[in-house]
């Protein structure tokens, strides 16, 4: 059981003095907010409730294609509860989601929370068998799928019994039930609906440490409105911002992210594919603040002329968040000369949630850290003896947080400290180096190589474009680094 935690009070000291959870908020609005926490509403879906009473024309999704206000949102997403509510779906029944960047994920994702069903969100792009084999481990209620993906999934839920109108396509293939259909005017949700499901609110899929595709079971519940807070306070979202992603809304940062821009009453823009002059011009003069790209996506922008970029650093751009693989020093180094002080690089996990976020400053000050662990969360690095490594000494990243997951599909639940499988090191400065995988380091002569920092090293000579180092066996010293080398235009 992890003790009382207020190390949120500050954040949420920021957040009231700069407006944040203030702005616009009439006492009506602040009563409505304030009764859904306290039915245990503590959700997306209360939040939706106050920017639509707020400032319903406020636009709060656009994915291309559709475009919807906060009132539109809210409206829409308490039909389709009440009409999921019809269907047979009830508190703790998992919800299947493998879908494209794309409103209705968002949509259904808020509706589930307001039932108390579970989402999972799976990609779209997987094989159809692996597909059944998730649904099936899952055992999911319902599921909402590309077209593609209808009849492994019809089959899925065939096999666990459930009705064949619980699956849900855009168009409803195979007899299943169209979106569209679930959003038409209907009767509420009986006046006593709690909402209030199984502990674990949400699942995750990942590959966890051994590559092998696992579900995490992740509770926002035990999260709680602490950690929400510190988020808001971190990332600075604040209403009539916006946050650009064409990144997957089934991975775990921009459901964090996109969470977190909607319980600030922020807009965000879905792309299902990456476009740098879309980019561009998104992010430019009178554009959005916030963007969540991956290193291959940044590595894309630093790759254009400074002239083509200039107008990233001549708008709105406030946080440039790069996440979900390691951000080379060197391109990290590029970015911020190139663009300014609106770099960030997230460092998490799906076990671990959130655990650093490196802002400007930090990455400025040491271009190797993810930055600080964030306020209530508690980190420990330990060697392979299993004490803890000193001041930055290499060990096993292990994190103790409410955000850490409740244990995989399947498996024991997870307690106390939890490990995604790092190494990383702890600096006297309080900044976290997270420097590789566990898996891949390389035991050569007794000694710990860890192969992205010899990538690192090798990158950062003129002439080379990228590296990738490996072991390979060695009868003298067990094993030994073997470096791959792409070379730099005009060093071929």
């Amino acid at each position: 059981m992890l003790p009382p935690d207020l190390s949120w009070l500050p954040s949420l000291a920021r957040l009231i003095r700069g407006g944040a959870l203030t702005d616009g908020l009439t006492p009506h609005g602040a009563a409505r907010l304030a009764g859904a926490l306290a039915s245990g509403r503590r959700d997306l879906f209360a939040a939706l409730g106050k920017h639509a009473a707020e400032r319903p024309d406020a636009p709060a999704i656009d994915d291309g294609d559709r475009r919807l206000s906060f009132g539109a949102l809210f409206e829409t997403t308490e039909r389709v509860a009440a009409r999921l509510w019809r269907l047979g779906l009830r508190p703790g029944d998992r919800v299947a989601i493998a879908l494209e960047n794309r409103a209705e994920h968002l949509i259904l994702q808020a509706a589930l929370y307001r039932l108390g069903a579970v989402p999972a969100p799976m990609t779209p792009g997987q094989p159809p068998a692996l597909l059944r084999g998730r649904l099936l481990d899952a055992r999911i209620a319902a599921a909402l799928v590309e077209p593609e993906l209808a009849e492994p999934a019809q089959e899925a839920l065939a096999r666990l019994g459930r009705a064949p109108h619980m699956l849900i396509t855009l168009n409803g293939e195979l007899g299943g039930t169209a979106f569209s259909s679930l959003e038409r005017p209907c009767a509420p949700l009986p006046p006593r609906f709690d909402g209030r499901g199984d502990e674990a609110d949400l699942l995750l899929f990942t590959s966890g440490t051994t590559g092998r595709s696992k579900g995490a079971r992740i509770s926002m519940r035990r999260a709680g409105l602490g950690l929400a807070f510190v988020y808001l306070d971190t990332f600075g979202f604040r209403p009539g911002d916006g946050l650009y992603t064409p990144c997957p809304a089934y991975h775990a940062a921009p459901t964090l992210l996109l969470g977190v821009a909607l319980l600030s009453g922020a807009q965000v823009v879905l792309r299902r594919r990456f476009d740098a002059d879309e980019a561009i011009a998104l992010l430019g003069p009178g554009g959005l603040t916030h963007a969540f790209l991956v290193p291959t996506l940044l590595s894309r922008l630093d790759a254009l002329p400074d002239a083509t970029l200039a107008p990233l650093s001549q708008g709105r751009l406030r946080a440039l968040i790069s996440g979900g693989a390691p951000l080379r020093p060197a391109l990290k180094t590029r970015l911020l000369d190139r663009l300014g002080p609106v770099l960030w690089d997230l460092y998490g996990a799906t076990e671990l949630g959130v655990v650093s976020v490196g802002k400007p400053e930090d990455l400025h000050r040491r271009p190797d850290c993810v930055g600080r662990p964030l306020p209530g969360l508690s980190v420990r690095i330990v060697r392979d003896d299993g004490q803890d490594a000193g001041v930055d000494e290499p060990g096993e990243l292990f994190v103790q947080s409410r955000a850490t997951h409740l244990g995989y599909e399947g498996d024991p639940a997870a307690t106390g400290w939890v490990s995604a499988g790092d190494v990383a090191a702890l600096g006297a400065d309080g900044l976290l180096r997270v420097l590789d995988r566990k898996k891949d380091m390389i035991l050569s002569g007794g000694v710990n190589l860890f192969p992205a920092e010899i990538e690192e090293a090798l990158e950062s000579l003129v002439g080379v474009a990228e590296a990738v180092c490996v072991g390979v066996p060695d009868d003298e010293w067990g094993e030994r680094a073997r470096a791959y080398v792409v070379a730099a235009p005009g060093y071929g």
